[in-house]
């Protein structure tokens, strides 16, 4: 085989045999790309049967400026069939693995290939591989000998190369800056990949650049992706204890953890001034003054008093988190979660919880958002809020200027933190400040604690422009018997319909408002990325949304309930809240008690009362081979489903009355059952009693042990209209007629 192909750092070579090839330089021409197609393949071809030096001139002289094809020639036997093929323009991914666990540089960093020719004594440290990438053009791969730790002796590792620059730990190894350094910077213009790593000990003595002190784990002012690592234990004297993404900053962390970091003013785990997207990771136990967990932007400063306005200083970030965990952070100022300054966060699909923005000494102004603080643009949807501590707000607070859209969403558990007499207006769950607006579409605010002392308020504390649309505002709770909590208190513009607020006060302004216990189920896995509260099936919450306003924060119809996928926004008229009940579900058997209760359980009592013609009640796996007690009398079978206990369900009555009784000219089938106890206490029909006009079907199903004074088993009313009983592959045996 002989071929002509482009390799991937821009060379092109000649193979005209497996003995040799002929590598020549790439050249820019400046020729249209079909004539130097056509003029290139022919001096290709011609080459073949030249001199080396003869098609090294044609390369040369038709190559075109951006190379797209290369041409194969392919002999078999006397047969030339030539292939040309189109081929897209690489770079060369250049590779080196690091040898030796200590901060050394005593080897050739020219490039890649030099140190990888001549490392030092000790091998190769990832020091040198990272200088040596830097100065070597295209891809770059760092790898790693094995598992060990990385102690920096030597300051900062810093990343600038433009083309993009993996290191690859493959969870195996730790990079330390015993808190001597920042651990990585990532320069403007620079693209890397850290992948596998553990981060740690970067410290006080930070990278100079951004405030001097920022970014004690990373600092990253280029193009970085975080994927499969943690970064823990890095403080910051100022913003970004574990990374801190700078103004031109495009940072992307992927199935990674960031914990256990601090800054002593913003952004405990990570500190935005540029675009940061977060996805299937968690942020974790992070501390800091503003923004334990996540900080975004900077406000514009005031002029001083007396002095001209300046120049804008605001800076505003932009942050997309999807399907993670932002938890157990904190903060003494304001926002243990999550703290938008100026810019835009959006969070989807994700949990913010057990966050706390509290600090007891602090006396002149209360904390603000225990799990979000807001005064810029935020958008949630399909996530949970729950289990936070603020002042203000221990959910959610939207500051001043601050406007929030939360649809599908859950705030559930939050908890008003300070138990001093100082605030008159306060909210476990929701705090709206004067300025700022809240939309809440499709969501649910329960179960939160407001102010403790003197009363205040649960759910939603409004100062601002508040909309609320086909949500529920339910189940505050307080620490203090005999101390009203409100759920909803409304001291500005309220504005809204098709909503639930329990207590029905604060409600001016809106229409279509019910009230009342919700009933909602606890806050439990409902299927979905996170917790939820599932409406029961008596719940006054179904079908009495309005569906022109179940839209998102763009206008268009939500599809899903909170849980995503596969849970939809039935038709007809949609759920108040945030989940949308799947009726399906209801004539599921998950209980072998004989119940009728708003538990959020069904009992096969419950799934017969609601079942209609051609429904097909099931039981649930974890039932397994259940027996069923009929304890509160017979069951009444009156519309035309089936019973499908597929053999591994007992109905068992106990001797205490008949098991079923078909009625309303029903038609029945009852599959893969076995029924016994039945006693229909002196009259016909001890398991079953079939009214006239009815019919019933009886398959792969064992009637056993039942008594009656006629049809010790299944006894029916004289008629001649109804389908009657027709049985199939069962056993009625030894039942008892008095």
């Amino acid at each position: 085989m002989r071929s002509i192909e482009m390799c991937p750092d821009h060379r092109w070579w000649i193979r005209n045999s497996p003995d040799f090839a002929l590598q020549v330089e790439f050249m820019t021409m400046h020729a249209s790309r079909t004539n130097a197609r056509r003029k290139f393949q022919r001096a290709l071809l011609a080459a073949f049967s030249r001199a080396r030096a003869a098609a090294g001139q044609a390369l040369k002289q038709y190559l075109p400026g951006r190379p797209r094809f290369c041409i194969r020639t392919n002999q078999r036997r006397r047969h030339d069939a030539r292939v040309f093929e189109y081929l897209e323009s690489r770079h060369l991914l250049a590779g080196v693995t690091v040898t030796a666990f200590n901060d050394v540089v005593n080897g050739d960093m020219t490039s890649i290939a030099a140190l990888v020719a001549t490392p030092g004594p000790d091998g190769i440290s990832l020091r040198e591989a990272i200088i040596a990438a830097n100065e070597t053009p295209g891809l770059d791969t760092i790898n790693f000998s094995g598992a060990g730790s990385i102690l920096l002796e030597n300051g900062a590792l810093e990343l600038s190369d433009s083309n993009r620059t993996t290191i690859e730990g493959n969870g195996l190894v730790t990079v330390d800056a015993a808190d001597q350094s920042i651990v990585f910077v990532v320069n403007e213009d620079a693209t890397a990949t850290l992948s596998g790593l553990t981060i740690s000990g970067g410290g006080f003595q930070a990278y100079p650049v951004d405030s001097l002190t920022s970014g004690a784990g990373i600092f990253n002012a280029g193009t970085l992706q975080v994927r499969n690592s943690v970064v823990t234990r890095n403080t910051a004297n100022d913003n970004g204890g574990g990374i801190h993404n700078s103004i031109d900053g495009d940072l992307t962390i992927v199935g990674s953890e960031i914990s256990h970091n601090f800054a002593t003013n913003v952004g405990g785990g990570v500190n935005n001034f540029g675009t940061v997207t977060i996805i299937d990771s968690t942020i974790t136990s992070n501390s800091s003054g503003d923004g334990g967990g996540l900080s975004s932007g900077v406000a514009a400063l005031p002029p001083a008093p007396g002095s001209p306005p300046g120049p804008d200083t605001e800076i505003k970030g932009d942050v997309t988190i999807i399907g993670s965990t932002v938890s157990n952070n904190s903060a003494t100022e304001n926002a243990g979660g999550i703290y938008n300054v100026a810019g835009v966060v959006r969070i989807d699909s994700s949990t913010i919880a057990d966050n706390v923005a509290y600090n007891p000494n602090r006396l002149t102004f209360p904390n603000a958002g225990g799990g979000v603080f807001t005064t810029d643009e935020l958008i949630v949807s399909n996530s949970t809020i729950r289990g936070n501590q603020g002042d203000l707000g221990g959910g959610l607070t939207v500051g001043f200027d601050g406007n929030a859209f939360v649809t599908n969403t859950t705030i559930s558990s939050n908890i008003w933190a300070n138990q001093s007499v100082r605030l008159s207006g306060a909210a476990g769950g929701v705090y709206v400040q004067g300025g700022g607006k809240l939309d809440l579409v499709n969501s649910t605010v329960f179960g939160n604690t407001g102010w403790t002392l003197r009363g205040g308020t649960g759910g939603l504390f409004n100062a601002g422009e508040v909309t609320l649309n086909n949500t529920v505002v339910a189940g505050s709770v307080g620490s203090f018997p005999g101390v009203e909590v409100r759920d909803l208190t409304n001291n500005g513009v309220l504005l809204g319909s098709n909503n639930l607020v329990q207590d029905g006060q604060g409600t001016l302004g809106l229409t279509g408002t019910r009230t009342g216990n919700p009933f909602l189920g606890p806050l439990a896995d409902n299927g979905g990325p996170t917790l939820t509260h599932q409406p029961i099936l008596e719940s006054p919450l179904l079908n009495a949304g309005n569906n022109a306003l179940a839209v998102d924060s763009a206008g268009q119809p939500l599809q899903t309930d909170q849980r995503g996928s596969g849970f939809v926004r039935q038709s007809g008229n949609v759920d108040i809240g945030a989940v949308e009940l799947q009726v399906v579900d209801s004539l599921v058997v998950t209980t072998t008690e004989d119940i009728v209760a708003l538990d959020g359980q069904v009992s096969l009592r419950e799934a017969v009362s609601r079942a209609g013609a051609s429904d097909v009640i099931t039981f649930a796996d974890e039932l397994g081979a259940a027996t069923i007690n009929v304890t509160q009398g017979r069951i009444p079978l009156n519309s035309g489903f089936v019973i499908d206990g597929e053999g591994d369900i007992t109905i068992d009555a106990g001797g205490n009355s008949r098991v079923f009784r078909v009625s309303n000219s029903a038609s029945v089938e009852l599959r893969g059952l076995t029924i016994t106890g039945g006693n229909s206490g002196g009259n016909s029909g001890g398991a079953i009693w079939m009214d006239h006009s009815t019919g019933l079907t009886i398959i792969d199903s064992h009637i056993t042990g039942n008594t009656a004074s006629g049809g010790g088993a299944i006894s029916q009313r004289f008629s001649t209209s109804g389908p009657g009983l027709l049985v199939i592959n069962s056993t009625i045996s030894d039942n008892t007629a008095t």
